[in-house]
């Protein structure tokens, strides 16, 4: 069986950018994140979880240079339902994102 990724695109800038939430009793499993500005210079992307009011870093801010031909990649995580991701760039930055994931139901117990 192929699971086909849902994907998530935007342009984030210091305002920043949230994905829709986590559904209800899903969990979403984040394959890759991917960035990418050819015309950045010292740009730094900042990815957050908020979770019940609090906010978490999810992973460590991200630099990209002035014509860097790669794009940035953030390994593999999970979210839980209501959890959002949020993407900020710093200072007068401006970066695409792509998000692969999969949003899947959380598995109900087994009656005994």
């Amino acid at each position: 069986m192929s699971i086909i990724p849902s994907r998530f695109l935007a342009h984030v800038t210091q305002a920043g950018v949230t994905m829709p939430p986590v559904p209800a009793d899903h969990t979403r499993h984040i394959a890759t994140i991917q960035t990418s500005n050819d015309a950045a210079s010292g740009v730094i992307l900042t990815c957050e979880i908020d979770a019940g009011g609090e906010t978490y870093k999810v992973t460590p801010a991200q630099t990209i240079t002035e014509g860097d031909a790669r794009a940035s990649m953030v390994g593999p995580g999970t979210l839980l339902a209501g959890d959002v991701l949020r993407f900020v760039a710093s200072a007068d930055a401006a970066l695409d994102i792509w998000v692969s994931y999969h949003d899947r139901p959380v598995a109900e117990a087994v009656p005994e």
